[in-house]
């Protein structure tokens, strides 16, 4: 196991794709303070509060930019043969894939801390560009910190989610292009879905209540709660905290059983 941590470390640090993905997250963030930081939205920047903004904001883009990671890093190991090699030297098949998605989601975490720091500078500035300062405490909820770590936490699981989606789609299909387009399509279909069935009323509703994308969503929006105001919250969320953990954590263990099984039962050891 630690050997092929090991390797899968080595393939993250010096393949372009995740350094990418990470500045593509980063710029996205920093264009959305600049544009929120001339509106009448800017007090939710303002440092310590923009740190849970800047949070948020990566789990708004964290549907469209971590299936590109993750299904490119499945499925191109088929595309260049590697995975034949790997597997033909015996490891566990689950050992393999659990060390993959671990890397990937260490690159996730770090990506997170890199847009919390990039938020705390933006958010500054922004604060004292404005004349408030450079560190705005007002109106902060007195359990600021435990909210900012629980937020952090859900956005790290919202976006294992879709990394793990992702990598079970271009391991079945044996292809980055199907891990892409069905981690990013998944998402599209759930939101088209979801207005038919909320139209339709009951029991659609019930039905599309129980969608990933409503768990993820219900999720973020009960650890942030009122810590921030206006269009930074969708709305009424669908699922409480404990019903959200454990929706999507029957869809990763659905996933992950499927990215097993493949392993297991594909010929790729000769």
């Amino acid at each position: 196991m630690r050997e092929l941590l090991a390797a899968e470390f080595v393939k993250m640090r010096f393949r372009w794709m995740p350094r990418i993905i990470v500045l593509i997250m980063l710029a996205i963030i920093g264009l959305i303070f600049w544009g929120v930081g001339t509106g009448d939205q800017r007090a939710n920047l303002f440092f310590p509060r923009g740190l849970l903004a800047g949070l948020v904001f990566s789990g708004f883009f964290a549907p469209f930019l971590w299936p590109v990671l993750a299904g490119a890093w499945a499925g191109n190991e088929y595309s260049w043969g590697t995975l034949r090699l790997v597997l033909t030297r015996r490891p566990s098949r689950i050992q393999y894939a659990v060390s993959s998605l671990i890397i990937l989601a260490v690159t996730a975490i770090v990506a997170l801390v890199l847009a919390l720091i990039l938020s705390a500078i933006l958010g500054a500035l922004i604060g004292s560009l404005t004349g408030h300062g450079g560190i705005v405490t007002g109106g902060l909820p007195s359990d600021f910190v435990v909210i900012l770590i629980k937020t952090f936490v859900a956005i790290v699981y919202v976006v294992c989610y879709y990394l793990i989606l992702a990598f079970t789609a271009a391991t079945i299909f044996q292809s980055p292009a199907a891990g892409i387009g069905i981690g990013i399509g998944v998402w599209i279909a759930e939101q088209v879905v979801t207005g038919i069935f909320t139209g339709l009323g009951s029991p659609w509703t019930d039905i599309s209540d129980r969608f990933p994308i409503r768990y993820s969503s219900s999720l973020v929006e009960r650890v942030v709660g009122n810590a921030l105001s206006g269009r930074f919250v969708h709305g009424a969320p669908t699922a409480g905290l404990g019903e959200a953990i454990i929706g999507l954590a029957i869809y990763m263990a659905i996933f992950l059983a499927l990215t097993l099984f493949v392993l297991r039962e594909r010929d790729v050891t000769a």
